[in-house]
Parts: structure tokens; C-alpha cells; sequence
């Protein structure tokens, strides 16, 4: 999933299995804040299973899970009118024990 270029999105990606990505699988770059202050990105209980041959060393070129912030303009990370708000949380152990398979 990639959602990029948007302006006081609401958005909650939330309790998803992923499997067989081999680079980012839930990415939010380049979203920003709309004139009202509206815009937040909501990234909670998500599990990523990655392939056995998937990218070795993932990196910041080579992401191989979750990935927010700004790429194309980066001075809206420290800008906060512009910057959305992420919320990014991983499942917890307990709960991804019961989801796997």
C-alpha cells in the first residue's frame, strides 16, 4: 500500500497480515497537514512476514517493512503546519501469536 501527495488525509491502516512483500509494504510519504490542521496517519497492527529471500540488509534505500515521513520535500518534517501527524504501532506479541497461522 502507498499513499503519497495527499493534503489533510485521515487515515487508519490498521490490523492487516502482509505477506510476500519484499520491500516497504505499508508506505505514507509526502503527506501533509490541510489548512485547517486536519491530517493524521494512523498505522497500528500490522504484521509484515517477510519472504526467506527478501532484501538482506534493509536500509533506508531498501526499506522491508513500514515506512512514513517526507521524501520529496523534507522540509516538512520540521515544518508544523505542513507536517501530518504518524502514528505508527506495532501488534503486540500476544496478539501476533494468535494470528499466525
Amino acid at each position: 500500500m502507498m499513499v503519497q501527495f495527499t493534503t489533510g488525509i485521515d487515515a487508519s491502516i490498521q490490523r492487516n497480515t502482509i505477506t510476500g512483500a519484499t520491500r516497504t509494504c505499508i508506505e505514507f510519504i509526502d503527506n501533509y497537514r490541510g489548512a485547517a490542521g486536519e491530517g493524521r496517519i494512523r498505522i497500528t497492527g500490522n504484521r509484515v512476514v517477510t519472504n526467506e529471500g527478501g532484501i538482506p540488509f534493509p536500509g533506508a534505500l531498501t526499506p522491508n517493512a513500514v515506512l512514513v515521513g517526507y521524501f520529496a520535500d523534507r522540509t516538512a518534517a520540521t515544518d508544523s503546519l505542513r507536517v501530518a501527524e504518524h502514528v505508527v504501532e506495532k501488534v503486540a506479541d500476544e496478539e501476533q501469536r494468535n494470528r499466525c497461522p
